[in-house]
């Protein structure tokens, strides 16, 4: 579309928890085995953008005190922009 353009993504090879190249391997491969035999987009969906911030939003409402402060930043500070520009 309009939007598209190219993306640069890197492995995490000291914390695979946190690994997009793994967890874009995982997804692949749990998708090949469908049963249904139907294709399935990686990412479906028109506005991924829109329900990652959503999702994010949540998981961040849901963490306790504890669990915040192992983010090392506050929840408010943390978005969509923060995670594709690393800061």
């Amino acid at each position: 579309g309009d939007s598209s353009f190219p993306r640069s993504i890197f492995a995490n090879p000291i914390n695979p928890a946190i690994c997009p190249v793994l967890a874009i391997a995982v997804q692949v491969m749990l998708r090949s085995f469908h049963p249904d035999g139907i294709h399935h987009a990686l990412f479906p969906g028109n506005d991924q953008e829109n329900r990652f911030s959503k999702d994010l939003a949540s998981v961040l409402t849901a963490l306790s005190e504890t669990e915040s402060a192992k983010l090392g930043a506050k929840k408010c500070d943390i978005g969509t922009h923060s995670i594709r520009k690393g800061e």
